[in-house]
């Protein structure tokens, strides 16, 4: 229960993005992203970061893009950017369901 005169946090809808990663690094990229979630503060934004097989050089990344989110993304080593640039894209949940199915049927673990 609120207690009076406070107000509600709300938080945008989570939505899938891909991030631009250093060809190479996606794993380290993605952990990367939840310990630098975790360190700030931003746990509750960073839901995800997943390393799809057959998109080498990206990182899909299950978020609420706060600014603060955002900016975190940008910041972090190895990352060149969002699809999209300063309006990242995001993802229909057909095209991230599609994504990991391929993955997963090439042996591709999360």
């Amino acid at each position: 229960m609120r207690e009076a005169g406070t107000a509600a946090i709300v938080l945008p809808v989570a939505k899938w993005y891909t991030v631009h990663t250093a060809s190479g690094f996606e794993g380290r990229v993605a952990e990367a992203l939840k310990q630098r979630a975790a360190a700030l503060g931003l746990e509750q934004d960073v839901l995800d970061a997943v390393v799809p097989g057959e998109l080498p050089g990206y990182v899909l990344l299950h978020a609420h893009l706060t600014d603060r989110c955002s900016k975190m993304v940008k910041e972090t080593p190895k990352v060149t950017g969002f699809v999209g640039g300063n309006s990242p894209t995001a993802l229909s949940q057909d095209e991230v369901d599609q994504i990991l199915k391929k993955s997963i049927e090439n042996g591709i673990e999360r």
